[in-house]
């Protein structure tokens, strides 16, 4: 209780003296949002959720199946990693919530489960950081290999000593018909992009008094863009790429991985119901951006140095 007065004062405080630095923040977050991010994810949002309620996404499963079977899915929590992975977050976030709703699931089980499913988009990585930040796509495609890898190697590792579900999972719910399917899929885009938005303006904010205190401070630059990876990551990314070498790349790549505290509690909105803490997360998804960033050094030293 004592933790939240001190935020709220502190914000007052803030919102009242400087004003201009909030007014300014939630305009450009508005316009990003508006403009570049949910134009760039709705559509993938949408078609994520019709190919997951229409079990399309079957015809991928045996593709997926060593990490099925390193990771102990059942068909079901297959579908939601390899949905979640291609299309990003907050995909993983929701349907893994869903399934957890439905089952007898450990507090552990379920963690992993959400873990692995809730990555960056192959969208974001190939064509915004790849492509937009660094002029080839083949940065993005290495930062995507990372921070899957990572997901991966980590969840393994949990589940290692994870139990399985008290009672075996049900089988996936049937497949919904097309109109069914089509609605379910527009309406869960839509509230995903309102809950993406709400949360990037929000977080654009406080990233953006936490930079001007910065600045004012004298803080480096590079502390600097620690700071933004750690609380928004298309702010972190940007921050990451304008610093050199291979120390930029390997924060951007924990910037993808760890997604941000914003992408955290956007996500979190999604699964806190589900018995998953917010905590348990954020220590997860902070190990996994570690180890996304150790991935990924040697793969800029011998793939991408010289691009």
């Amino acid at each position: 209780m004592a933790s939240a007065i001190i935020i709220s004062v502190i914000s007052s405080v803030l919102l009242l003296s400087m004003p201009d630095v909030a007014h300014s923040a939630v305009a450009s977050a508005l316009e990003h949002a508006a403009t570049a991010v949910i134009p760039s994810l709705f559509c993938f949002m949408v078609l994520s959720r019709f190919i997951y309620e229409t079990d399309s996404v079957r015809i991928l499963r045996p593709l997926f199946l060593p990490v099925k079977k390193l990771l102990k899915l059942t068909d079901e929590e297959a579908s939601c990693f390899i949905t979640g992975n291609l299309c990003g977050f907050p995909t993983g976030a929701s349907i893994a919530s869903e399934i957890i709703s439905r089952e007898n699931y450990g507090a552990a089980r379920a963690l992993t489960l959400v873990a692995v499913s809730n990555n960056i988009s192959m969208g974001f990585t190939v064509s915004f950081v790849g492509a937009g930040l660094y002029g080839s796509g083949l940065f993005g495609w290495v930062l995507y290999f990372c921070q899957l890898a990572s997901s991966v190697i980590i969840c393994a590792a949990l589940r290692i000593k994870t139990p399985s579900a008290k009672s075996p999972p049900s089988n996936p719910p049937a497949a919904r018909s097309l109109s069914a399917s089509f609605i379910i899929a527009v309406k869960e885009g839509t509230r995903s992009a309102l809950y993406l938005a709400g949360f990037i303006v929000t977080f654009t904010v406080i990233t953006s008094y936490v930079t001007y205190g910065a600045s004012l401070a004298g803080i480096p630059a590079s502390l600097s863009a620690v700071i933004s990876s750690l609380l928004e990551v298309t702010r972190g990314c940007v921050a990451g790429a304008d610093l050199p070498g291979a120390a930029g790349f390997a924060l951007v790549s924990f910037s993808c991985a760890f997604s941000g505290l914003c992408v955290v509690f956007q996500s979190a909105s999604f699964f806190s119901s589900s018995g998953v803490k917010v905590r348990d997360y954020i220590i997860i998804k902070f190990i996994q951006g570690v180890l996304s960033a150790a991935l990924s050094l040697p793969l800029y030293y011998l793939l991408l140095k010289s691009s």
